[in-house]
C-alpha cells in the first residue's frame, strides 16, 4: 500500500495530495498508529489541542506554561512527565511582561530550575501576531522551521485574528494557518491553542464542554484534543475534562499551590491534577476548616488573582 500524503507537510501542493488514492478496502486495512506523547495524557504529538476555559478563572496560561517549561527541559512538573526534552515555541498576546515574567520564574523554581535552563523554549510576547495575516503565517513558518518545535502554543485565540470569532469563513485561514506551521516544525509536532469561552455558555456546567468555547466551532470540530479547565464558582474546584477522538473522557482535579514572598507576589507555582472518576465532574468541594479561611488567605494560597 502506498503511504498517505500528509496535510502537515510545508508548502504541500493539492496534485501531491491526490498522488495516491487507496481505495476503501485498503483504507480499512491500513493498520491505526498507536498515539504517542510529548507529555502522556495530557499532551500528544501530531495534534491539534484545543486548552479553553473561564478567561482568568481557570488559570489556562499558567497550565499552558507549565507544559511548556517540562517538555523543554524534560522536566517532570506536577502531572506533565515528558520522555525527553524537546524544543517548544510559545506565543503569548496576554498579560503584562512583568507578570509573564514571574510567572516563568515561579514555574521553574517549583521545578528546581533556572529561568537560564529554557533554553529549548522560544518566546514571542505581545507582538501582535495575527494568524489570519499572511505576512505573519509567513513568518512563524520560517521560524518554526529554524527552530523546528515539537509544541507550537498560542494564546490566546481571541488576540490571534483580526477576523470575526462567530463567523466561520473568516476563521478557516486561522485553522489553516496552524496546520502550515505545525508543519513547518519538527516532525509530528503539535499546535495547542488556548480559548475563551462564552461568557454565557461558559457559565453553565450543564452544557458540553465544545458548545461552552467561544466562537464558529471551527476548533472544536478541528481539534485531535481538547483540554477543558472549568471552575464554575469563584473558589469552586478547578477541574480538567480531557476528550480525545474515539476516547473515553478522562477528569483531573487541578490545583495550584502559590507560594508568595515577602512582597506579596507569587515565587513558586506548584501544579497537582488528581484523576476524578466522572460522577465527580462539576461537584463543588466540601465545605471544610480550609475553605472557610479569610479571603485574603483563599487568594494568597489557592489563586491567581491575574488569570
Amino acid at each position: 500500500m502506498g503511504k498517505l500524503p500528509s496535510l502537515s507537510q510545508p508548502s504541500f501542493q493539492p496534485d501531491s495530495l491526490l498522488e495516491y488514492l487507496p481505495t476503501v478496502a485498503e483504507f480499512c486495512a491500513e493498520k491505526m498508529p498507536e498515539r504517542s506523547w510529548l507529555c502522556p495524557r495530557f499532551t500528544p504529538t501530531d495534534s491539534i489541542i484545543l486548552l479553553s476555559g473561564q478567561k482568568k478563572r481557570a488559570q489556562k496560561t499558567w497550565f499552558a506554561m507549565a507544559n511548556a517549561v517540562s517538555v523543554s527541559t524534560g522536566r517532570v512538573l506536577g502531572p506533565f512527565e515528558p520522555a525527553s526534552a524537546q524544543p517548544v515555541l510559545f506565543v503569548e498576546e496576554e498579560g503584562s511582561r512583568l507578570r509573564t515574567k514571574q510567572r516563568w520564574e515561579a514555574i521553574c523554581r517549583a521545578a528546581s530550575l533556572e529561568t537560564n535552563d529554557l533554553t529549548r523554549l522560544y518566546f514571542v510576547f505581545r507582538r501582535r501576531v495575527k494568524l489570519d495575516d499572511p505576512r505573519w503565517v509567513s513568518a512563524l513558518v520560517k521560524k518554526a522551521k529554524e527552530t523546528r518545535p515539537s509544541l507550537v502554543v498560542f494564546d490566546a485565540l481571541a488576540y490571534l485574528k483580526r477576523g470575526d470569532e462567530n463567523n466561520l469563513t473568516e476563521m478557516l485561514p486561522v485553522l489553516d494557518a496552524l496546520y502550515e506551521i505545525r508543519g513547518a516544525s519538527a516532525p509530528n509536532a503539535s499546535v495547542m491553542v488556548l480559548a475563551h469561552l462564552d461568557k454565557a455558555r461558559g457559565a453553565s456546567p450543564g452544557l458540553d464542554i465544545d458548545d461552552q468555547v467561544r466562537g464558529s466551532g471551527v476548533f472544536t470540530d478541528a481539534y485531535d484534543l481538547h483540554l477543558a479547565l472549568r471552575r464554575y464558582a469563584s473558589r469552586g474546584p478547578l477541574q480538567l475534562i480531557i476528550r480525545a477522538r474515539d476516547e473515553e473522557e478522562k477528569y483531573f482535579q487541578v490545583t495550584w499551590k502559590f507560594e508568595k514572598n515577602e512582597e506579596d507576589k507569587i515565587w513558586a507555582a506548584r501544579l497537582t491534577a488528581l484523576p476524578l472518576l466522572p460522577q465527580d465532574r462539576d461537584r463543588e468541594a466540601p465545605e471544610t476548616p480550609a475553605r472557610k479561611r479569610s479571603a485574603k488567605d483563599e487568594l494568597r494560597q489557592d489563586s491567581d488573582p491575574d488569570k
